[in-house]
């Protein structure tokens, strides 16, 4: 698969995932199998959420473990963040949950609040996508697949947590299970990460209004069958704070299904689920976002563009990125100070787009 992707980072630098694999308590792993040094965990018998456990390191955004990573398959199996006492069972009700599914679209709890706040149909990939759980600034869990942010808490969690795993049928397998710790080599953070479709990887450095999709490449908007332009800005002092804040989606495939096309604002919020559609033979999905700060932003999401049938233009497809990927002097400067400066506190939320071409 071809992926073509865009991540655009908040202040800070991105932490590097951890060596160190969770010590599990004794407790909770009736039928279960735990291999590759607590990496790996194969569930052998239903568990009906009564049957989980909870890692003995502490997790806490002030480090040196900020959070963790793993991967997943599509079956009924819930990893958390959690400051409830370790128990032995799903009992955590103060935590932020990612609940793998057999449709492999998860649903995210969040148990911030008084009634658990959900966040449904989060697209994965089984045992490859790589899912991070991590304390963020002041205290807000947030959650990221494949390094775009899909979730982020709404209020502030206990500054010291605990990772907790629970199963509900057999077969639920966790992989890779690693700490997220203290960043060894320092990589400049907030540059907008971008790869098009001959795999040219350049940072995104000039905020306002850049075509991602034009489909037929060069075609005027007017003509086009697909045309997706976002808006970045940059929402903070530094040249890092840049986020998506405005995404239309135009041509005569989106006019096939709404008039006047797609048009999503970050401060505007979400009046549909936030799913995939379907204009012409690719999809595309938006996702609303929203920092630990309380920045909102915008993710974007296209797949199957091998399939539209003719060359795809904007920065996710052909066209020229020089101009748009060199950074002004002073950001330069003030960018390479951050890094000097930076400990291994990990990025904020990150807004982004994905593209597929198959």
């Amino acid at each position: 698969m071809l992926l073509i992707s865009l991540m655009i980072f908040t202040r800070g630098v991105r932490t590097a995932t951890g060596q160190q694999a969770p010590t599990w308590n004794a407790n909770g792993w009736d039928e279960t199998v735990v291999s590759n040094g607590g990496r790996d965990l194969s569930v052998s018998t239903s568990g009906l959420w009564q049957r989980s456990n909870f890692a003995q390191e502490v997790i806490s955004a002030n480090g040196p473990l900020t959070g963790v990573t793993f991967k997943c398959n599509c079956e009924h199996i819930s990893i958390a963040i959690s400051n409830a006492e370790p128990s032995g069972t799903s009992n955590w009700n103060l935590g932020t949950a990612f609940v793998c599914r057999p449709n492999c679209r998860a649903d995210i709890y969040d148990y911030s609040v008084g009634t658990p706040q959900i966040s449904k149909s989060v697209y994965y990939t089984p045992l490859s996508s790589v899912i991070e759980l991590r304390l963020g600034a002041n205290n807000y869990v947030e959650v990221l697949v494949d390094g775009i942010s899909v979730f982020t808490s709404a209020f502030a969690t206990h500054p010291t947590a605990r990772l907790a795993i629970s199963w509900y049928y057999p077969d639920a397998h966790v992989q890779d299970i690693s700490y997220i710790g203290e960043t060894t080599t320092a990589s400049a953070a907030g540059d907008p990460h971008l790869q098009n479709v001959h795999g040219e990887r350049f940072d995104l450095m000039k905020p306002g209004k850049h075509v991602m999709v034009n489909i037929p490449r060069w075609e005027r908007a007017e003509n086009s069958l697909l045309r997706v332009e976002a808006e970045a800005r940059k929402l903070g002092g530094h040249c890092s704070d840049m986020y998506f804040t405005e995404l239309n989606i135009t041509g005569s495939w989106a006019y096939e299904k709404r008039v006047g096309g797609y048009h999503f604002r970050s401060q505007r919020a979400a009046h549909e689920p936030e799913k995939w559609f379907a204009l012409g033979k690719v999809e595309l999905k938006v996702v609303h976002g929203r920092t630990g700060s309380q920045t909102q932003y915008l993710n974007f999401y296209v797949k199957h563009l091998g399939r539209a049938g003719f060359a795809v233009g904007g920065l996710l497809g052909e066209d020229d990125h020089e101009a748009v990927s060199t950074p002004p002097a002073a950001c330069a400067k003030r960018m390479s100070l951050s890094i000097l400066r930076a400990r291994g506190r990990g990025s904020a939320a990150a807004s982004g787009a994905v593209a597929t071409f198959f």
